[in-house]
Formats: C-alpha cells, sequence, structure tokens
C-alpha cells in the first residue's frame, strides 16, 4: 500500500497543518475520503467529540501514514483508549490537527434504520437500474399470473404486489451490495480551533485553508470521491446571556461559507453536554432568567487557585433554550443546520439551587472559578451544579442515528452536488486590526428572523 502526499508546502501564510496529509493509494480499496470539519470555541470539547465519533464508528487507523499522522493518530487513540488522559491541543502552533481512520462501509449501512438505508442507496443512485429492472419485471408478472388464473382477479393483483415487493427488496439488497464493494470510507477529523477562525486575522486564513484542501482533493483523478462534513460542537458552558454574541454563534455565521466548500452546505451541529442543557430549560422557569454554573470533573486534580482563573459561566436559560433544544436558525442562506444532542459526560448529577452568591461557593469552586464577568445588572437567579466523570462516551440513540444519517448525506451529496475542481484559493491577509467579513448582510438578518418560545421547540 502506497498513501500520496498531498502538499509540498504549506498554501496559507501563518497556518499549517496540510504538509504530512497523505490520500489512500489505488490498491488500498477505499472508495471515498470524508473530511470531518469540527469547530467549536477553546474548551468546548472538540477532540473530545472526535474520539466519541471514533469509538462510534468502530473507525481505525490506516497503515502507512506520514510520521506527523501517525504521531497525531496514536495521541487520538490514547485518548479513545483512556478518556481520562490529557487531551492534545487544537493548535496550540497555529497547525491544524487531524487524525486519520478508517471505516468499514458496512457500519455506516448498520448505523442507519432500514428506511434509512433504503433512501441512501436510492440517493447515491445505486439503486436505479436495479428498481428499473424490477418494474418492468411486473407485466410480465402479470401476464403470467394472469394467464394460470384465467382472469384478472383479486389473486392476480396480490401476486403482482408481493412480486413488487420482492423485487424492491432484491434491488436494495443488490444496491448494498454494490456500495460496500465500492471500498471503504476514510474519514479525517480536523480539529479547528474556532476562537481563531472568528478573529478578525483567522477567517480568512481558516477559509483558504479549506479551499485549499477542498481544490486538491477534487482535483485527484484515481476514482476516489470526496466529500466534507462540518460539524460545530455547541457546549451550553460557554453560550452565554446574549444569543448572537456567543463564540457558538459567531462560528454558526462564518460556517455557510466553509460549508459551501463541498458543494452542498449542511452543517451538523453537536450539543455535546445534554444533560446540563435539559436541567437549564426546564419548564415553568422563567425565559429570561440567569443562572450560574458549576461544573465539576469528578477525579479532577486539585488547584491552589494560584494564577489566573476562568470566571464562573454564566447562561440565560432561553439562549440556551434556542440554540440547544430549538436548534435555531435551522438554516442560514442556502446552509442547513441538522442538530443533535448526547451527553459527553459519564454518570452526571444536575442540581439547581439558589444564588448565595460567589463568596457563598465552596474553596474548591473559588479555587477553579474566578468572580462571573456579568455586568452588575445582571442578576443571577440560581446556580447549577454539573457533575460529570470523564469516561469513553460514544454517542448513542437519536444522537448516533442522526450522526450516521449526517455522514450518509454527505457521501450521497459528492455523487450528484458536488462542484467541479477549483485551483487551489491565494490567501491575501487583511492587515492587523481590521475585520474579515465573512458572511453577507442578509444571512445575518437570518439569523435574528426566527425565535422559539420557552420550551416551546418551534
Amino acid at each position: 500500500m502506497s498513501r500520496q502526499s498531498l502538499f509540498e508546502k504549506e498554501p496559507v501564510p501563518g497556518l499549517s497543518g496540510l504538509v504530512g496529509l497523505t490520500a489512500p493509494g489505488k490498491d488500498e480499496g477505499v472508495g471515498m475520503v470524508i473530511d470531518a470539519i469540527v469547530l467549536g470555541a477553546k474548551g468546548d470539547g472538540k477532540t473530545q467529540l472526535i474520539a466519541h465519533a471514533i469509538r462510534t464508528l468502530d473507525a481505525h487507523g490506516p497503515a502507512g501514514l506520514s510520521p506527523d499522522e501517525q504521531l497525531q493518530n496514536e495521541k487520538m487513540l490514547a485518548l479513545v483508549l483512556n478518556a481520562k488522559r490529557p487531551q492534545p491541543e487544537a493548535n496550540p502552533d497555529r497547525k491544524v490537527r487531524h487524525y486519520v481512520t478508517r471505516v468499514r462501509p458496512e457500519n455506516l449501512l448498520d448505523g442507519l434504520s432500514a428506511w434509512g438505508r433504503a433512501a441512501f442507496v436510492v440517493r447515491a443512485g445505486l439503486a436505479t437500474r436495479y428498481l428499473a429492472f424490477a418494474v418492468l419485471a411486473l407485466p410480465v408478472v402479470l401476464a403470467l399470473l394472469r394467464a394460470i388464473r384465467g382472469d384478472f382477479d383479486l389473486g392476480v393483483v396480490a401476486g403482482v404486489v408481493v412480486a413488487a415487493g420482492a423485487g424492491a427488496a432484491w434491488a436494495l439488497h443488490t444496491a448494498r451490495r454494490d456500495f460496500v464493494r465500492l471500498g471503504g470510507l476514510e474519514v479525517v477529523f480536523w480539529d479547528v480551533a474556532g476562537e481563531d477562525v472568528y478573529s478578525d486575522r483567522g477567517a480568512a486564513a481558516y477559509h483558504a485553508f479549506l479551499g485549499a484542501l477542498a481544490a486538491r482533493r477534487q482535483a485527484r483523478t484515481d476514482g476516489v470521491r470526496w466529500a466534507l462534513a462540518p460539524m460545530l460542537v455547541c457546549n451550553p458552558l460557554a453560550l452565554g446571556r446574549r444569543g448572537d454574541d456567543s463564540p457558538y454563534a459567531r462560528l454558526r455565521l462564518i460556517l455557510p461559507s466553509f460549508a459551501a466548500l463541498g458543494g452542498a452546505p449542511e452543517v451538523l451541529v453537536v450539543v455535546n453536554r445534554w444533560d446540563l442543557a435539559d436541567k437549564v430549560v426546564a419548564p415553568r422557569a422563567e425565559a429570561a432568567e440567569c443562572l450560574a454554573v458549576l461544573p465539576v470533573a469528578r477525579e479532577a486534580a486539585p488547584v491552589n487557585g494560584e494564577g489566573p482563573r476562568e470566571p464562573l459561566p454564566v447562561v440565560r436559560r432561553d439562549v440556551v433554550l434556542r440554540h440547544c433544544l430549538d436548534g435555531e436558525p435551522v438554516a442560514l442562506g442556502s446552509t442547513r443546520f441538522r442538530l443533535i444532542r448526547y451527553e459527553a459526560g459519564l454518570d452526571t448529577d444536575v442540581r439547581e439551587a439558589p444564588w448565595g452568591g460567589y463568596a457563598a461557593l465552596s474553596d474548591e469552586a473559588r479555587a477553579r472559578f474566578g468572580e462571573p464577568t456579568e455586568p452588575p445588572t445582571t442578576e443571577i437567579g440560581g446556580l447549577v451544579e454539573y457533575r460529570y466523570a470523564e469516561g469513553p462516551g460514544v454517542l448513542a440513540g437519536d444522537a448516533a442515528a442522526g450522526f450516521y444519517r449526517f455522514l450518509a448525506r454527505a457521501v450521497t451529496v459528492d455523487r450528484h452536488r458536488q462542484p467541479p475542481p477549483a485551483p487551489e484559493p491565494k490567501v491575501e491577509l487583511p492587515p492587523e486590526g481590521s475585520t474579515v467579513k465573512m458572511y453577507g448582510s442578509l444571512v445575518a438578518e437570518e439569523a435574528d428572523a426566527k425565535r422559539g418560545g420557552f420550551r416551546s421547540g418551534s
């Protein structure tokens, strides 16, 4: 097996991560490469989500990786096997990390429902000719049954219906077999630090970075198809109390420009602390109420309280509702956001109590967090203590089903709507202090156009 290096030099000044990227060779039996771009602000749990996704897919690392890729895969494997190990930083040196995994096509199909598998092979165009054969056979079946029974009666109709069902089942089963024979899936997870993306100079650089990646993938002529799968982490702890001015909301507005590089923009939003969010948006609560949140990781190393401390998080109930439950806005321009929710922690315990002030917190809590930095006009109505354990989590239930549907749509998008190869973009970074506008005023207006009521689900 011989993997191919895709970049000899970094195409974007001041941002690295493409040199060292390799692609599967023709003899590796890979039918598609999916670049899963995982974005989120600092501390949102991007690397943890990648580890959970790898476990969910039952993925493994391929042989023949570059030395840099092998090193990064080993770090991720250590995290996959032992979730309590320190997580590798996303890009401490302005280098975008990536992790190369191999997934059996059967794993993707088995993650879909029966209806989902049928819809997948139809959208992919794999079942078209087989369904056509089944339809063309129906008049023959009708003629034979009518000749045998001597009349057109209920028995003939029932026989034709049974034959249609059997033909459809055969067509879908054969199409599934053809998909498996196309080859395995290589899913490359990119750990992108969102706090750099929405900075003044970061947006242009990261857009050019992903544009160069997309152009190089599309320019390949070895028959391996490609898809882009952007994923955005929504951590309820970081939503704050302004629905349009959190790091998450800013990334949401920027992502349509990134997602369009894949041809059919769709973004998977992953709410990763659902037990906490569910408690915050409890029914019969005051929508505009602000709550302080005290996250407590069990078995965390003790701290002495010296040095800088992050302020205690404060969130507003209706902001958490809007993003974590209602998933608003559902679309920005032509980009659609798909929402899944799961709990990243193990054995969680979420309790709400009246807010007694920062001084009333335990010594351990005050050693870990500083006073809330909210304006004096903000009245904190309660304290939510969120206790959890780190562990080998996975996406399960509705979250796993939504994740598999998202990947399945990415696979079929490649077959029908992927744009033609484009030349690799050249980035010209703006001067220091300037602002890069990554989205039009229409998109910004759409972000404010729809609001759901508290616990409305609308």
